[in-house]
Order: structure tokens, then sequence, then C-alpha cells
């Protein structure tokens, strides 16, 4: 009936997902956090916040900085392709462990426009991270009339789901939505959370110059 068929994606949400396969965490202990660095997570049940606000500024973690910012810079230069006349600046960063029982529940970030997690203790059953939109504004069809596919996909799909394990970095816009599933495993889990914002010359055309 047809001679080809072409689906494209057309304006996806870009997510990174990049991965050291021989990192190891030696910046905090995760199963035996220090007695005065942390405190009790007001809004999420079972977790834990070290007191730092940017941990990545802290002594003794200039090596996950620089992973950090290598993963960033490469989803804003090689993905994005933004130009070199502009560069990623951390906003802040901020650890947190999730104990047995622990989830977090759907948000998104402010005041910022890229953010991400390095995962310092993650693994099968730890809490799945799951992207979504909102349910009201269907990418596929309009909000009105909305059938239900009867399997989900790139083309109509409303969420994301994938099962961080340690080492990886995950980079996505700061606007969309993710939350992270129950922690089944018995253990902690820990991310390190970041916030970036884009400064420099973002543009130079004569109606949108702007520079930061």
């Amino acid at each position: 009936m047809y001679d080809s068929i072409v689906l494209e994606p057309l304006f996806s949400t870009p997510l990174g997902i990049y991965h050291l396969s021989d990192f190891e965490n030696t910046y905090i202990d995760v199963d035996n956090p220090e007695e005065g660095k942390w405190v009790k997570n007001q809004k999420q049940p079972n977790v834990i916040n070290h007191i730092s606000p940017n941990v990545l500024l802290e002594p003794g973690f200039e090596d996950l900085k620089r992973y950090v910012d290598t993963s960033v810079a490469n989803f804003i230069y090689e993905v994005l392709r933004f130009p070199r006349t502009c560069y990623p600046e951390l906003v802040c960063s901020w650890v947190t462990i999730g104990l047995p029982g622990s989830k977090t529940n759907s948000h998104f970030h402010n005041n910022a426009m890229y953010s991400g997690v390095l995962y310092l203790k993650s693994m099968e059953g730890s809490g799945k991270l799951r992207f979504s939109i909102p349910a009201n504004i269907p990418t596929y069809c309009s909000s009105t009339i909305r059938p239900v596919p009867v399997d989900f996909n790139l083309f109509n799909g409303t969420e994301w789901e994938m099962q961080p394990v340690t080492g990886d970095v995950v980079v996505f816009p700061s606007h969309l939505m993710h939350s992270v599933d129950e922690n089944t495993t018995g253990e902690n889990r820990a991310a390190l959370a970041f916030n970036y914002i884009v400064k420099g010359q973002i543009s130079d055309n004569t109606t949108s110059a702007l520079t930061l």
C-alpha cells in the first residue's frame, strides 16, 4: 500500500544519560551517614538531606564536579548544539539518601535551566526514575478528545522510566516533571542532584541580543 513510511518524534524533550562503569563512591558513606551532616527531609518521608546547599563546591568533591560539569557541557554543546560563547554554570547541588521505603513525588526544578542527578548508590529495586508530562497536556492529540493507546511508544507516551545504576549521570531540562519510585531493596540509596543555568553571550542577533 505504501512505498515508504517515515515517522519523526518531532519536538522531543532531550534526556542525556552518561555512565562511568568504573565509578566508585568514595565521597559519601551512604550506609552510615555521618552524624551532624544530615537533616530529615520534611517533605519526603524516609529521606535525609546533606546539610550543604552546594555539595559539589565542598572540599573533596572536585572529581565529582568535573564529572557532572563534563556531562552537562556535553549535553548543551553536543546534544543541544549551543554556541561556545555561552557556558553552563552550577547553581546548586545537594545529596539525598533514600532510606528503605522512601520515594519522591513528581516535581520539577525552579530557577534553573538544566537539572540532573548523579547516582552514588542505586540498583535494581531502589526506585526507578520516572519522567512525565502533565496528564491534561498530551503531545499526540488534543486534550478534549483523548483515545487511550493500546500500547505506548515515543509518539504517544506521557511517561518514561529508567532504572539508574551507580555511576549514572542523568541530565534534562529543569521543567521536565520527574519522580522516584519506592525503594524496596531494604538498603539505602543515594543521589547527588544539581541545577545549572547558562551564562555568557546567549545571542548576538540584533533583535534578541542577550549576555548574562
